[in-house]
């Protein structure tokens, strides 16, 4: 077992999906990494003097209605949205366990979790008509319980946890027997809250999708209401915050955050040796170790974010002249950060998306994978080179870099709804320029790896 034990802990660590983020060739940047990562928090930098320097207060956002969808369509979208996810649930139970011509795998970590948070971020929140559970619920009559303050969104967090522990280091993640099984219980837990405490109030506390989307599509110059209401609004400006968000509202927002950057850090390098240090000190647990290890390092690592940023929402309230606000600063300011969120998302997870995701060109013809080929496409093969590692970079690139100009330009006008004054903003926002130029080094070092290495 000791000889074995790296490997065994190399293979865990690997996610079922990791294959997407290869390129079958390395790519040579055409510059050293050391000036990218320069220059793109240059950048960052340069646009938080532009920022303090043009910006004299906050921007509200001004809607401009679009329309309404017509009632028929929405019934229409929301009842192939039940039926996709009947098969999508059928399929694990019934067909075919190879998780390449099975409906589930890929419609599930890629078409349902990366395919949605790039509708979202870029087009809205298509979800909130969407959404299978709360359609599913609707005519069900609910307890309508009060839902506990002090319970906040905590259940989001501790599901979201789970979500992104399954999808990172649980082996049995590509298997989708295993999926449709989770996909079941989570259907339970969300039909259990909805029941005792409304179907809206549970979205906005325990469905996870829901809260995840929702964040994202604030984004989104669209906006989407759960009545098919569409106005058009400036990018960014709806996630400004009218009140200092509650602290399970924070840690949740950092923990989409970090679940997402551990799973890029996960395929570095530095990653393994980080993993197998800590293995060899509880290698004497045999195989148990590497479970041990893998769940103790993506736990640790939205708990590094959120001791990392409240030190940060501390120094920003001392900098601002408000040493006693530093709770709402923390409040205010997370909102600032979700865009470095979606703009990691898109970066990380942009390969999976087109050529992971192209799997569904042939499972929609054979679903079940009982060589069907309903709609002529089950003899299509995926096309690994449909994106050229090049120019995944520069997206890569251009993302994360926007992601963290827009919040800096988002966290500089809280800074001048709470402080009131140019110079006090001006001040307070130096710590979290920093952090935020920190962050932009390590997630363009991240990005970097499977491409370059």
């Amino acid at each position: 077992m000791r000889r074995f034990a790296p490997l065994l802990l190399a293979l865990l660590f690997l996610p079922a999906t990791a294959e997407a983020h290869g390129f079958g060739q390395r790519y040579a940047l055409p510059l050293p990494l050391d000036l990218f990562i320069a220059g793109g928090t240059a950048v960052v930098a340069l646009s938080f003097v532009i920022v303090a320097m043009t910006l004299r207060q906050r921007a509200e956002p001004r809607p401009h209605p679009l329309g309404t969808l017509p009632h028929g369509l929405t019934i229409g979208l929301q009842a192939v949205s039940v039926s996709v996810f009947a098969l999508t649930l059928l399929a694990g139970f019934i067909g075919t366990q190879n998780p390449y011509q099975n409906l589930t795998v890929v419609m599930v970590w890629v078409i349902g979790w990366v395919g949605f948070a790039f509708v979202s971020a870029l087009l809205g929140n298509w979800w909130t008509l969407l959404n299978p559970w709360s359609v599913i619920f609707a005519p069900v009559k609910s307890l309508a319980l009060p839902y506990p303050d002090w319970l906040g969104r905590w259940p989001a967090f501790l599901l979201f946890f789970a979500f992104g522990w399954m999808e990172n280091n649980w082996p049995g993640s590509g298997i989708p027997f295993n999926i449709s099984m989770v996909l079941g219980i989570y259907s339970l837990i969300t039909w259990t809250g909805m029941v005792l405490f409304g179907r809206k109030v549970w979205l906005e506390h325990g469905e996870i999708f829901a809260i995840v989307f929702s964040l994202f599509a604030r984004f989104s110059p669209l906006n989407v209401e759960d009545d098919g209401q569409i106005a058009a609004r400036a990018p960014g400006l709806a996630l400004k915050s009218d009140r200092p968000a509650d602290f399970s509202t924070v840690a949740f927002i950092l923990l989409v955050l970090a679940v997402v950057t551990y799973d890029g850090f996960s395929e570095t390098g530095l990653f393994q040796e980080i993993a197998l240090a800590f293995y060899r000190r509880i290698d004497f647990l045999g195989i148990s170790a590497v479970y041990v290890v893998s769940t103790v390092l993506i736990a640790a690592v939205p708990l590094i974010f959120l001791a990392v940023y409240v030190l940060v929402a501390a120094l920003v309230a001392i900098c601002g002249g408000q040493a006693n606000r530093a709770g709402d600063a923390a409040g205010l300011f997370i909102t600032s950060i979700v865009p470095i969120a979606i703009a990691y998302h898109l970066a990380h997870y942009l390969s999976l998306l087109l050529i992971d995701g192209q799997n569904v060109i042939a499972i929609a013809s054979d679903p079940f994978g009982y060589d069907w080929n309903l709609f002529g496409t089950a003899d299509y093969h995926v096309d690994p080179q449909f994106l050229g590692a090049g120019f995944v970079w520069y997206f890569s690139l251009a993302a994360i870099v926007c992601g963290h100009v827009a919040a800096v330009y988002l966290a500089h006008g809280e800074a001048l709804a709470l402080y009131g004054t140019r110079s006090r903003a001006l001040v307070s926002q130096v710590p979290m320029v920093l952090l935020m130029v920190g962050y932009t080094m390590v997630s363009l070092w991240i990005i970097a790896q499977p491409i370059t290495g």
